[in-house]
């Protein structure tokens, strides 16, 4: 991230911090219209796998704990019609057919103001869209994949063969007392 950015909002100002905590999410470097070519410039700065950040397949997935500690890691910081951040919504940059209005997010706090046309809202941020603006591309580095996702089923998947060539997934828990031929595989590799 450049040194030197400086973002205003109705709480005071902050200058961006040089290293980040956060390894998945990171703003371009360089300010950019809206009709600016966001995702090539996540691929420029964030290499290969880079890509605009998702409201839908990225940021919806976070809880209110996680979005605090993105726009805290990235210096985002509350605004009204200030400080806009390029998205994409299931993909798609542009919300409606005419290809003008581009996506972006801003930090509302849950209070958009009353000239926004708010397309979802979500942890204090706030999803529009709108025409001659700038500002930074939210960037995703790495796949979807890539972030980390708990899932209750990894306490109850198991892999279990008495054969060490053979991995026989099971749906349920077992121990070294369970005989493997009473298993029924539903998975043999």
């Amino acid at each position: 991230v450049a040194q030197g950015r400086r973002l205003s909002g109705p709480t005071g100002s902050m200058d961006l911090p040089d290293v980040l905590d956060n390894n998945y999410f990171h703003l371009t470097s360089k300010l950019l219209r809206e009709t600016d070519d966001h995702e090539a410039e996540c691929l420029k700065e964030f290499g290969e796998g880079s890509h605009v950040a998702d409201w839908e397949y990225d940021l919806l997935d976070m809880d209110k704990d996680d979005i605090s500690d993105l726009v805290t890691s990235l210096g985002i910081i509350p605004s009204f019609n200030e400080n806009h951040y390029f998205v994409t919504n299931q993909g798609m940059k542009y919300p409606f057919d005419e290809r003008e209005r581009v996506y972006f997010l801003e930090d509302h706090q849950g209070s958009p103001p009353a000239n926004w046309h708010v397309h979802d809202q979500h942890a204090g941020l706030s999803l529009g869209s709108w025409v001659n603006i700038e500002g930074y591309a939210l960037c995703a580095c790495g796949s979807s994949n890539d972030k980390l996702v708990e899932s209750n089923m990894a306490d109850t998947v198991t892999f279990h063969s008495s054969d060490p060539r053979i991995s026989r997934l099971t749906s349920r828990i077992l121990d070294d007392k369970d005989d493997s031929e009473d298993i029924n595989p539903s998975f043999v590799a």
